[in-house]
């Protein structure tokens, strides 16, 4: 039996010698069944001499246990960490949370290294600063960015996974009102996408919009990211949810000439159309003034309505022509629609 105690001698946990390989171990199991600080914050002695980590343990023995206080470190101690931790070296940012460092020291932005390892991706730091108790939902000063949102944005996703299975938010917002699942959206990451609606959470997050009212359909539709759009309509997206401006995930799709997920966005139902609050525009009036001729023709093709006028009286044949789209504009005359443009 192992018997730790503190150096007054009172015993505080008493493990079975087979339970543990290492110190390291033992100090994880202090950690993680008996409360006690991160193992990066304490020290075991035996005979008055400290263990070093990779110590094994297979006799029985008396262990006197020291917790330590973060030490003091300066502006500089905290970049060296948040750099190493951004290079992914393992080694260095095991060395200085052994001082032990505080973690959760930040920059001047409020950058952490939690944050710099889940923006490049490195994953074996990211279990040591977790490990070492960093704030897994801290957001930095600049953007009010968490790492989960780092991770998102930059599509890492065993990192993302990881600081979902440590209990990270998936709610909080940056300043701009987004969250990591918009971040994610935006960027095309298809895989954070799916990871974050999938993530067992009370606010599955899938219609949350930003300042503007745009949701991450939204996001990923303007930006032409037809599987990320197509996993947000599987998980029940809002088709037809509109932002401040009334516009729609098939507006951003149709201004856009994103083809692939305008016929997405039909297939499933959307509004063809729905009208803006800017102009009055329907999405076929978007196509037909920014001259994209594929959206046009599927859009008429699924029964778009061509006789819609904009607040300026505009059909999206006037829009066509004034914007010297002719083919566009002979397509839209055509009563049937057949014409190829």
């Amino acid at each position: 039996m192992l018997h730790i105690r503190k150096l007054s001698g009172d015993e505080v946990a008493s493990i079975p010698v087979e339970d543990v390989s290492d110190v390291r171990a033992l100090k994880r199991r202090l950690h993680v069944q008996h409360c006690f600080v991160p193992r990066f914050q304490q020290r075991l002695l035996h005979d008055c001499s400290f263990l070093d980590d990779f110590t094994s343990l297979d006799a029985a023995m008396d262990i006197e246990l020291v917790l330590l206080t973060y030490c003091d470190v300066s502006e500089v101690c905290v970049n060296e960490l948040k750099s190493a931790a951004l290079k992914g070296s393992v080694a260095k940012v095991e060395a200085m949370l052994q001082l032990p460092q505080d973690p959760n020291k930040a920059d001047l932005q409020g950058r952490t290294a939690l944050m710099a390892a889940s923006r490049n991706g490195r994953l074996a730091v990211l279990q040591l600063l977790l490990e070492a108790g960093a704030g897994k939902d801290t957001a930095d000063n600049v953007n009010g960015a968490t790492a989960l949102m780092y991770a998102s944005l930059k599509g890492h996703v065993e990192v993302a996974r990881l600081l979902l299975e440590a209990g990270a938010r998936k709610d909080i917002v940056d300043i701009h009102g987004s969250t990591a699942l918009v971040l994610a959206a935006r960027h095309g990451h298809a895989a954070i996408v799916r990871l974050l609606l999938e993530a067992g959470d009370v606010v599955d997050g899938k219609d949350v919009a930003n300042r503007h009212g745009r949701t991450p359909l939204m996001a990923a539709c303007f930006h032409g990211h037809v599987e990320v759009a197509r996993f947000l309509l599987e998980a029940g997206a809002g088709k037809d949810v509109a932002d401040k401006l009334a516009v729609t995930a098939l507006h951003a799709a149709s201004i856009k000439g994103h083809v692939e997920v305008v016929h997405l966005l039909v297939k499933a139902g959307a509004g063809m159309n729905m009208t803006d609050n800017h102009k009055g525009a329907t999405p076929l009036m978007l196509a037909s003034s920014k001259g994209h001729a594929a959206v046009v023709r599927l859009l008429v093709g699924a029964g778009a309505r061509k006789d819609i006028v904009d607040k300026n009286g505009s059909t999206a044949l006037m829009l066509a022509s004034a914007a010297g789209h002719l083919e566009i504009a002979r397509f839209l005359e055509d009563g049937t629609g057949r014409n190829t443009i």
